[in-house]
């Protein structure tokens, strides 16, 4: 399982500059991760994996942890959204008919 996932970004221009960094749940996880995609062809392109000895998860000035997923969030299609809680319908207060 992925515990956090650090695409480096241009502080400039904010476009990724092609690498990244992801952090595994275990060891065993991050020795397959490296042995089944180091070398694998993605949207065209070689993609190369290894492992960091010092993976640090990104930090503020403050020294405060960054949420640095780069996913967006999902959106779901009208037909998978939950349903809208309906609003209550105030009573019509009748006014009593005048005779003429």
């Amino acid at each position: 399982e992925i515990l956090d996932i650090n695409l480096v970004r241009d502080k400039s221009t904010g476009a990724s500059k092609g690498y990244a960094f992801l952090a595994y749940e275990d060891q065993r996880s991050t020795d397959l991760a490296v042995d089944n995609l180091n070398g694998v062809t993605v949207a065209g392109r070689v993609i190369r994996v290894q492992h960091t000895k010092d993976y640090r998860p990104v930090k503020d000035d403050e020294g405060q942890l960054i949420d640095t997923t780069c996913a967006p969030e999902a959106v779901l299609p009208p037909s998978l959204q939950p349903a809208k809680p309906k609003k209550e319908k105030k009573e019509k207060k009748r006014r009593p008919k005048k005779h003429r």
